[in-house]
């Protein structure tokens, strides 16, 4: 079960987003679970990786001078909390930046506003393309692929999961065409893996739920091929989106000062 996120961590969670609010005067909308814990690939001590959305008061928009536009706190006993402003979250999404849908798609949600999240799931699936998508998930295939196996012939077998995870939604994309799930459970019952990479995933998943250290150890061929078919197929179909449709950017628009005004939310 990937929501086993524990009563006293979620009242921790709880207590940092509140003090968040009060220390920083913002409301935040939306707040989940987007690391190894949601992604179906914890150890015992894996951070909690909690992810927030939040809105400032009106004034703050209106100032010549913008403040950041995140909310960042330092990592204290596992808790990992920090989030950004809504207009950062929505130029993301107007970019074909897929992070925000990862994290509505989340399975652990820490706090939301219903209206909020009701009416930013149908804007953000009008502004994704398979082709952006392919281009997010390729560049995270890269960018993890460099970090941790790129170059090695021994490595730390865990963070084959940080690169195979955007592989498999690689996969999703070329043969299903619809958004990948966040969680790699979901991801690979989806489609169909080699049995040599069903194999080793279970091999590795099945070590780390018992340890916090899977353990180092030599490249893993299958998962290898693997992962350079699916970077293959990504590099050839990635894309950046197109013009925006300016009625869609009109509604975002329209979203934004929604918020930001209090006024109610329709989906």
């Amino acid at each position: 079960m990937l929501d086993d996120i524990s009563p006293e961590a979620r009242a921790e969670v709880e207590r940092r987003l509140s003090a968040i609010e009060a220390d920083d005067g913002v409301r935040i909308l939306f707040a989940v679970e987007s690391g190894s814990r949601a992604w179906g690939f914890a150890s015992p001590d894996s951070d909690y990786d909690c992810r927030f959305l939040y809105v400032r008061p009106l004034n703050g928009y209106l100032e010549l001078f913008q403040p950041r536009d995140v909310i960042e706190r330092p990592i204290l006993d596992l808790f990992d909390v920090n989030g950004w402003d809504l207009t950062k979250a929505l130029k993301l999404i107007i970019g074909g930046n897929s992070v925000i849908q990862e994290w509505l798609a989340s399975p652990i949600v820490y706090r939301k506003d219903a209206a909020f999240v009701d009416a930013l799931v149908p804007l953000a699936k009008d502004w994704r393309s398979a082709y952006a998508d392919a281009h997010h998930y390729h560049g995270l295939l890269a960018t993890q692929l460099g970090r941790h196996l790129a170059g090695r012939t021994q490595v730390n077998l865990k963070k084959y999961f940080y690169v195979i995870r955007p592989a498999i939604a690689l996969q999703w994309l070329r043969e299903k065409g619809g958004s990948p799930p966040m969680d790699l459970p979901s991801l690979v019952a989806g489609v169909v893996v080699p049995a040599g990479v069903a194999e080793a995933l279970e091999m590795l998943r099945e070590a780390k739920r018992r340890a916090s250290e899977v353990g180092e150890g030599q490249r893993i061929v299958a998962l290898d091929r693997y992962i350079d078919d699916q970077a293959q197929w990504g590099l050839a179909n990635k894309g950046r989106p197109s013009s925006p449709d300016p009625a869609l950017v009109a509604r975002t628009n329209a979203f934004f000062r929604d918020v930001v005004t209090g006024r109610k939310l329709t989906p």
